[in-house]
């Protein structure tokens, strides 16, 4: 439709210098009107484009939320994230619940600065066990995240750690994140694919798995190694 927009546009254009040239004032505003008409197609498809791929994040947030509750299998999360309540965390949230996901959502983004707050990240891992599972739903390159995750990861009282696709993008090297994964500390990871995706795809709310498996991978200890480079490993 964007092209439809520009095509009338240039139509319109090409109108108005012919008409210009031979002089007829009617026939040229009459080419104007076609040339705006073709910049308001262009315009209102341009919108709806933006609204599209606005919608094609929430519904893989979807995505990756069922896949979560399919790791969790009915265990209770403690879920770590910096959104609880926009619109489409909503809407999310109630999506992990429609997949059988039950969890306990805490927020450690700072008010200040909409950044997470590292003591607030901190404090949150201290009231966790081994008997807890946790899912990470935050980036972990913000600046003061590293070390309390670390320190979690070293933990012999560490509790189960699922890896959402916001909290997968670290550098594993440092954190020693093979050995916690061989350590069953962290159970499972949401990663995105390496190579080529369909950018034309569209992910529809009715078939999540399809909508994950366009772009996403579930990481475990027994595929980790083919898929180490996600986290910064060299691959052989």
């Amino acid at each position: 439709m964007m092209w439809l927009g520009i095509a009338i546009m240039a139509v319109g254009f090409i109108g108005v210098l012919v008409c210009a040239k031979i002089k007829n004032q009617p026939l040229q505003v009459g080419a104007a009107v076609v040339m705006l008409v073709g910049l308001g197609i262009y315009f209102y498809a341009y919108m709806n484009k933006d609204q599209a791929y606005a919608r094609d994040w929430v519904v893989y947030r979807m995505a990756v939320v069922n896949a979560v509750a399919k790791e969790l299998n009915g265990a209770k999360a403690v879920w770590i994230t910096s959104d609880l309540d926009s619109e489409s965390s909503k809407e999310v949230q109630a999506a992990f619940t429609k997949s059988g996901g039950n969890a306990e959502y805490k927020s450690v983004t700072s008010a200040e600065s909409g950044m997470v707050d590292p003591k607030a990240f901190a404090d949150a891992l201290k009231t966790l066990t081994k008997d807890n599972y946790l899912v990470l739903d935050i980036s972990m390159m913000e600046g003061g995240v590293m070390k309390p995750f670390a320190a979690l990861l070293k933990n012999s009282n560490c509790p189960k750690i699922i890896l959402t696709d916001n909290a997968s993008g670290m550098d594993g090297k440092m954190l020693g994140i093979a050995k916690a994964f061989k350590d069953g500390k962290i159970v499972a990871a949401i990663s995105h694919k390496t190579g080529d995706i369909d950018l034309e795809f569209h992910p529809d709310e009715d078939d999540l798995d399809e909508a994950f498996n366009a772009r996403y991978i579930v990481i475990k200890a027994d595929n980790f190694d083919a898929n180490k480079g996600n986290f910064g490993y060299e691959s052989k």
